[in-house]
């Protein structure tokens, strides 16, 4: 399009279209965004100087979110803006949130945030208690009809994150404030809300990094007051564990296999839901409306596997790792090795959880201390998970897993 043929031609062109663009939005925006990309820091203020030309209120819904994407963008290549600039910003825009358009209000909320605009807090409170359910996609009806895999999606869509709450609260968490005590419980009641709900692999880190990342930027009396709400952080796996009567054996393939063989119908379903958990599966897999996101939803796991391919899977994890639940294995430049999941890219590090069964502890590497990094070939999975099971209890368990 017009703004790459013209960014193609280099930051000295760029410049003299912002010189000559006066108050034209379309030709000042692209411009903008161009020079943003291929000029030097030293650009940055008369960028900004171009674009506060431009008038905010003739700007029709499509020339506003390009305004705001090209300041962020002038930001996120070139440096925090001085005090004159920021103030000069925050005139222009702040007045106009929220507005009646939510795309807007997004865009709005993500640079007010960013240049820690006096008030943004409780006016993105306001949209998001007042943030209605995501709908469900056009694709649901399709693939319900799926004997494998309908019912999981199912039941993921039916509990889905409000997105325009999880946006505000990715906007939020960077203001440092002063915020008011009851706008601190209000934020981290949202993301407590947030941990109940069911999204991809990776949701449940991302919210428990966004939660992290929030409660950088309080203070020690806040963190405080804040970590005895118990508002958002994950259940700990390995509390109040239903109790294992055993005693257990070294179950193999062939022993689970022979004993389903016997009969799994009439068996005890609530105590093979307490087997599930005493033996750390809920931990990281999600059955019904119970359970973590970090391995596979096992809900409809009756429809699509066979005792010996489930038992395979308990006793030697590591036979087969799916690249979706992989962890990764990261190769320091100086040779160490960090193994966990990625949850979080920024530009200068990486944020990676290092606990299958709690994905709040993380670590962090910095992108050019990273020389290499491949799935591990080893399940994040424990082996023989089973194996303090007695035959009934583990009965109960595969009957509870396999719906019979």
């Amino acid at each position: 399009n017009a703004r790459v043929s013209l960014e193609n031609k280099g930051p000295a062109a760029l410049k003299a279209v912002l010189a000559e663009s006066g108050a034209d939005a379309w030709k000042t925006i692209g411009a903008a965004m161009g020079l943003a990309r291929t000029g030097a820091a030293s650009d940055k203020a008369g960028i900004l100087s171009a674009l506060d030309r431009v008038s905010w209120d003739t700007l029709d819904l499509q020339q506003k979110l390009n305004w705001l994407r090209a300041a962020g963008l002038v930001f996120a290549r070139h440096g925090e803006p001085d005090q004159a600039a920021r103030e000069k910003v925050l005139a222009k825009i702040d007045q106009a949130f929220p507005a009646t358009d939510a795309p807007l209000n997004r865009e709005l909320c993500r640079l007010l945030s960013y240049l820690q605009a006096p008030g943004v807090v409780a006016r993105t409170l306001t949209l998001m208690d007042s943030a209605g359910p995501t709908p469900a996609p056009d694709w649901l009806e399709l693939a319900k009809r799926n004997a494998a895999y309908g019912k999981t999606v199912e039941t993921m869509i039916a509990n889905l994150p409000p997105a325009q709450v999880i946006h505000y609260v990715y906007c939020l968490r960077v203001v440092k404030g002063p915020w008011h005590a009851d706008e601190r419980k209000r934020f981290f009641t949202w993301i407590n809300r947030l941990t109940g709900n069911s999204g991809g692999e990776s949701y449940g880190g991302f919210i428990a990094d966004l939660r992290k990342q929030t409660l950088e930027t309080c203070t020690p009396e806040e963190r405080a007051w804040i970590e005895k709400l118990d508002t958002g952080a994950p259940p700990n796996p390995f509390a109040n564990l239903p109790v294992i009567k055993g005693p257990g054996r070294e179950w193999t393939i062939e022993a689970v296999v022979k004993l389903a063989e016997e009969g799994l119908e009439g068996r005890d379903k609530n105590r093979g839901k307490d087997m599930f958990r005493a033996s750390l599966c809920a931990a990281c897999h999600r059955f019904g409306n119970d359970g973590g996101a970090a391995g596979p939803d096992l809900s409809s796991l009756g429809g699509r596997f066979a005792v010996r391919d489930i038992a395979e899977a308990i006793i030697d994890p590591s036979k087969v790792v799916s690249d979706q639940y992989a962890f990764d294995l990261i190769t320091r430049t100086d040779g160490t090795e960090v193994i966990g999941k990625i949850i979080e890219e920024k530009d200068e590090k990486w944020i990676i959880a290092t606990s299958p069964f709690d994905f709040t502890q993380t670590t962090e590497i910095e992108r050019n201390n990273i020389k290499g990094m491949k799935h591990s070939p080893i399940s994040p999975m424990p082996p023989a998970l089973i194996n303090s099971l007695n035959e009934e209890e583990l009965k109960d368990l595969l009957a509870y897993l396999l719906g019979k």
